[in-house]
């Protein structure tokens, strides 16, 4: 931690009257061919629809007139777990030749041609999901086999700027391949790593489950930290909330993580009880390795 952590607030979220400037955008509007069994699509219902290239040029000139740092730009998946990459490359080099916004995106479980398109697009991060076991891939993504470690190694030699997310708990809760995912991650020396946490989401197969204990996020945030010990390791904004929540940021901090997006109040309490210095940003907790915040 060198003395300092990092608290991130994205454009999805408003804490206490303060709302990121950060905004996450579908351009599939709420349709995902996959339907994995811990989202079924639910997330894109929250999200901006901007579903032609048209809509998300329009939605990226508003957003930058009226100040936003960036757009995370998602959607939902086909059937191989790709998102349509091949119509927006387009709209997407426009909004960095015509904006001063950063662009991440959701990768999706690309191709080596669609990570180069993303390249020529000149997005600034590729955002994507580490998988560490091929049958968990496939029974809850619903993937073809070996598809999510393609994705991996394409999205890499790209040469994009890579944030591999993992997914704790993905399988019902219960340990799904995270030791794995961080092994094939620390093999490219990623700047940043963001590990996230099962919010069992009503209304899906894993509804009821229990989710990872928060002694479990913090035993793979301890792993991160071993393996790319110079890497930015975060805790994302995908996690538990309520008492869940508190106990896995205080036990985040202890573990040595670099940055959390929507920190409880508990997580900035343990930071000052520990003497750290304490930096706020109104965006997405992938942004921390890039210059200048």
């Amino acid at each position: 931690m060198n003395g300092k952590i990092e608290f991130f607030l994205p454009g999805m979220f408003t804490v206490d009257g303060e709302t990121g400037i950060y905004p996450a955008v579908s351009i599939t509007g709420k349709t995902c061919a996959l339907m994995c069994d811990h989202c079924m699509a639910h997330i894109l219902c929250t999200m901006p629809d901007c579903s032609t290239p048209e809509k998300l040029i329009e939605f990226a000139l508003k957003a930058d007139s009226s100040g936003a740092r960036g757009i995370l730009v998602s959607g939902g998946s086909d059937k191989n777990g790709k998102l349509p990459w091949e119509t927006f490359w387009p709209a997407l080099l426009e909004i960095k030749q015509k904006t001063k916004l950063i662009l991440s995106v959701h990768s999706g479980f690309v191709d080596d041609n669609q990570a180069r398109l993303l390249k020529q697009a000149k997005v600034d991060q590729a955002l994507i999901d580490v998988i560490g076991n091929d049958d968990v891939a496939k029974r809850i993504y619903k993937l073809p086999e070996g598809i999510a470690a393609r994705a991996v190694d394409a999205v890499f030699q790209s040469g994009l700027h890579v944030v591999p997310h993992v997914l704790v708990g993905l399988d019902y809760g219960k340990p799904s391949g995270e030791e794995r995912a961080l092994e094939m991650i620390a093999r490219y020396s990623p700047k940043t790593v963001v590990i996230i946490a099962l919010r069992p989401s009503k209304h899906t197969p894993m509804g009821e489950v229990n989710p990872p204990t928060p002694e479990r996020v913090a035993e793979i945030i301890c792993l991160a930290k071993s393996l790319m010990p110079k890497t930015f390791i975060n805790l994302g904004c995908a996690r538990p909330v309520g008492e869940h929540k508190r106990q896995t940021d205080i036990l985040a901090i202890k573990a040595g993580v670099d940055g959390i997006a929507v920190p409880s109040k508990q997580a900035e309490e343990e930071a000052m009880r520990l003497g750290l210095e304490i930096v706020k940003h109104p965006t997405c907790c992938s942004l921390i390795s890039l210059e200048p915040m």
